[in-house]
């Protein structure tokens, strides 16, 4: 059977298997590649219908054996895990950063899709590792982008012209704003919110005023003459 997915078809419908987490969350995406490894190796015969039968796994009962293997329960109806028999249990289900329990994700067509109903329609393991590492590589990429196209205010203010301020504006006498002012009385570009470059309260760095500069400046003669 021709694998699509490998065979470079247009991915406008990936990137929604799995949720947005999973571009940060490395667990996540280690589990996930252990996951594809384990469906491309056939460590586990395939059947279909539930997680797991007397016959073999479904591709999520894969998942749920290499995240524990030792949660299976055996009942007159089947092997349940964690009490379910045929979607993931939530703590697998958020182990892996999928967005469904049965695995859904929207197809090339547009249409919904699950990996519980690929597995079941006679999708290979192979073919359904490669539908889940393209859509894998693609979340990842998404969250690449998004890292990049977002920029901290932080940053932003270290990036312009005049940063860091002069040693002399840091270091000046600080009254700060009053409760009842509505003013800034910093000669330092200030924003006057905790937003500024320094994290500063409401308007935290003031030079002193031309009165007190010119009082500092003749005690300042004054000494030097004595």
């Amino acid at each position: 059977m021709t694998n699509a997915y490998a065979e470079g078809t247009p991915r406008f419908a990936l990137r929604d298997l799995f949720q947005p987490e999973i571009a940060s969350d490395l667990r996540a995406q280690r589990r996930v590649r252990e996951w594809i490894a384990a469906l491309r190796r056939g460590d586990h015969p395939q059947d279909g219908g539930y997680l797991r039968t007397q016959g073999g796994f479904c591709c999520l009962g894969v998942a749920c054996d290499l995240f524990n293997d030792r949660i299976w329960r055996q009942s007159p109806t089947g092997w349940s895990y964690l009490g379910v028999l045929i979607d993931l249990p939530k703590p697998v289900m958020d182990a892996y950063r999928l967005r469904r329990p049965d695995g859904q994700y929207t197809g090339e067509d547009g249409y919904a899709a699950c990996l519980a109903g690929d597995n079941d329609s006679g999708k290979s393991f192979a073919e359904i590792a490669e539908l889940i590492e393209a859509e894998l590589e693609a979340a990842l990429a998404a969250g690449r982008e998004a890292g990049r196209g977002a920029r901290s205010p932080a940053a932003s203010t270290r990036s312009r012209p005049g940063w860091p301020p002069p040693p002399t504006a840091r270091t000046a006498t600080c009254a700060g704003r009053s409760r009842r002012s509505t003013t800034c009385a910093s000669t330092w570009p200030c924003s006057g919110t905790s937003r500024s470059p320094l994290k500063r309260s409401a308007g935290r760095w003031r030079t002193p005023s031309p009165a007190a500069s010119s009082a500092a400046a003749a005690s300042t003669r004054t000494r030097s003459r004595s």
